[in-house]
């Protein structure tokens, strides 16, 4: 049946707990949860076909000026925009970004719709920015492929939430193969809201990553996500990603990142 919702109280049929894999006691995941339609008309195989992205070199640090106005480096790095989750063309608001590195850090310039009305909460360091208006970043180096990190900001000053996956080795110890909330890394965010628009500069140090500079050629994963409730209403919310996860409709999987290639 379609998602229909039940006496007005946010309850849904079968195919809503389908879509969002499951309701814990019966989770469903890939294949049951794909959509066909759309991976036949994009040409999307699942764990062949992946995103790949240009990243460009930068002569000096880009800056959020630079970003709002389209100068400098940002001026020469491509504009990528972010689809649904799965891939979905056809969606309500609009999020691009761009990335560029040097020597000491990766940059990432996002540029997305936000209403000019609304206001975004703060959250002290690794509090729930994920509950609002929020980014989502993941990426692991070449270097260490089996690490990988997600971070996620909000334009809220201060407002961020890290953590690691794969710093925990020891099978036996309780917290391996899940997500490590002590990691936290130098990264930091600028921001600037310019009418309905939300500009975002994003600095992660190599070191934060435990890597060197990377060189020209070199390959690392990453992929980039949206998390949007323009009406602040449940129910309204929009999840957007770059490299898409076909697996189910979350940000969190580390299997769908995509390629992203040092200039």
């Amino acid at each position: 049946p379609e998602l229909t919702p039940l006496n007005g109280g946010g309850y849904y049929g079968g195919t809503y707990w389908l879509k969002w894999n499951g309701r814990l006691s019966a989770t469903m995941g890939a294949p049951l949860n794909w959509d066909v339609k759309l991976m036949k008309a994009k040409g999307i195989l699942p764990g062949v076909t992946m995103a790949e992205k240009t990243v460009a070199c930068a002569d000096a640090a880009p800056t959020l000026d630079g970003l709002v106005a389209g100068t400098g480096v940002w001026a020469k790095a491509a504009e990528t925009k972010l689809n649904g989750v799965q891939g979905e063309e056809d969606q309500p608001e609009t999020t691009t970004f761009r990335l560029a590195y040097d020597e000491k850090n990766l940059y990432v310039g996002v540029k997305t719709d936000l209403p000019a009305g609304m206001k975004i909460p703060e959250f002290d360091a690794d509090g729930n920015v994920w509950s609002t208006e929020c980014l989502d970043l993941f990426v692991a180096a070449s270097k260490t492929a089996d690490v990988n990190y997600h971070l996620i900001w909000s334009p809220a000053a201060d407002s961020r939430l890290d953590y690691a996956f794969g710093l925990i080795t020891e099978p036996l110890d309780p917290n391996y193969n899940l997500p490590d909330i002590r990691w936290n890394g130098k990264w930091r965010h600028e921001d600037r809201r310019v009418g309905d628009v939300w500009y975002s500069v994003l600095t992660i140090p190599h070191d934060d990553l435990g890597v060197k500079a990377p060189k020209s050629g070199e390959v690392w994963r990453f992929n980039l996500g949206r998390f949007t409730n323009p009406k602040n209403e449940q129910g309204a919310e929009h999840i957007y990603l770059w490299s898409p996860n076909l697996d189910n409709n979350t940000l969190s999987n580390p299997e769908a990142m995509g390629r992203i290639i040092f200039d």
